[in-house]
C-alpha cells in the first residue's frame, strides 16, 4: 500500500482514504497558520475507561484548544459523526470543534455546552485571539 508522510508524528504512514483526509487537513491548518508544533495527529483519549483516538488536535499554550474528526471522502457529515466528537471531546474540553470529509468542513465552537456553527475557518491568529478572550 501506498504511503504518506506525517508531518506530526515524523513517519510514513499507510495511505488509507482517511489518513489522506487527515493529511490534507494539517497542511490546511498550517496554510491558515496553525504552527505545525501545535497539531498532533492520531491522539490516545480516555473517556471513562475507553480508549480512543482523536484525528487530530490542536493546542494552544499547551492545552487542547481543538479537536478534529477526519472522515473517508465516502462518509456523509452527520448528526452522527457531530455525536462522536462531542464525545471525545469530553475527555479533553477543546472550545473548537471540526469535522471533515475532505469535501465538506463543519466547524464550530462550543458555547454553554452547545455548537454554535462558525461561517468560515479561523486562522491561528484568529482562533487564538478568541480563545485569549475567553480565558
Amino acid at each position: 500500500m501506498a504511503k504518506i508522510f506525517d508531518p506530526t508524528r515524523k513517519k510514513y504512514i499507510e495511505l488509507t482514504p482517511e489518513e489522506a483526509v487527515r493529511q490534507q487537513f494539517v497542511r490546511f491548518l498550517q496554510s491558515k497558520g496553525y504552527p505545525i508544533t501545535n497539531i498532533r495527529t492520531e491522539q490516545t483519549l480516555f473517556v471513562g475507561q475507553k480508549k480512543f483516538r482523536a484525528d487530530i488536535v490542536v493546542y494552544y499554550r499547551q492545552k487542547p484548544i481543538m479537536l478534529v474528526e477526519c472522515k473517508s471522502p465516502k462518509i456523509k457529515l452527520s448528526y452522527d459523526t457531530l455525536e462522536q466528537i462531542w464525545k471525545y471531546n469530553y475527555a479533553i474540553g477543546a472550545k473548537f470543534l471540526v469535522l471533515t470529509n475532505g469535501k465538506n468542513i463543519l466547524f464550530c465552537k462550543i458555547e454553554n455546552n452547545q455548537c454554535k456553527f462558525l461561517p468560515e475557518f479561523l486562522s491561528w491568529q484568529q482562533l487564538t485571539e478568541q480563545s485569549g478572550s475567553d480565558s
